[in-house]
């Protein structure tokens, strides 16, 4: 249920930052209509709240806490997912989509390419990625979940994808998919 909501709120949070309240029915409209359109000229060079820049890396969410020696790359933590359920990873990759509604989940693939990918979503809605992030190389800290593949969540993510095809549920076998709850994620700056 918890997940569901969070999907809920992913199409109808309040863009004015990443995991804000939605206004109240007291508040005015206008200030609300005149924030929507301030983020309509959000362009790419701009990053989301909760986000900064520095070192050749947009970092989004908290700091990272893992040691960076125990990095993982994404294709070592598909070929065996069950064996870090539960555990927090910090993982390398590429990124295939974002949501293009809010920034609050992604796709990882491995850097070299390939098939094989993972859903990331940000933990708790706290924050948001760039949704001009894909292609570009990224590390991520989080936990890795297994979860049921639910079609109504499926089409969900399809509806705000970037790019079609980037759906690791429909990759699931046995109907369970994984996926990322990240606390920390960074993209490497365009070069």
């Amino acid at each position: 249920m918890v997940f569901l909501l969070a999907l809920l709120a992913c199409g109808e949070a309040d863009s004015t930052s990443p995991g804000s309240a939605q206004p109240s029915a007291s508040q005015s409209a206008a200030p609300a209509a005149a924030q929507a359109t301030s983020d309509k000229r959000r362009g790419p060079s701009l990053l989301p709240a909760n986000s900064s820049s520095s070192g050749g890396w947009s970092h989004f969410g908290t700091e990272f806490t893992t040691d960076p020696a125990s990095l993982l790359r994404c294709e070592t933590l598909l070929a065996d997912p069950a064996a870090h359920v539960d555990q927090t990873v910090r993982v390398s990759g590429r990124v295939a989509d974002v949501c293009q509604s809010q920034g609050c989940w992604m796709v990882l693939t491995p850097l070299s390419g390939g098939e094989q990918m993972v859903r990331v979503t940000m933990k708790d809605h706290a924050f948001s990625v760039d949704k001009q992030g894909q292609g570009r190389e990224a590390e991520l800290e989080g936990v890795l979940i297994a979860k049921p593949v639910d079609a109504e969540t499926v089409a969900h993510y399809e509806s705000e994808a970037g790019t079609a095809g980037a759906v690791p549920e429909k990759q699931a076998t046995g109907g369970i998919s994984y996926e990322l709850v990240a606390s920390a994620v960074r993209f490497r700056n365009p070069g």
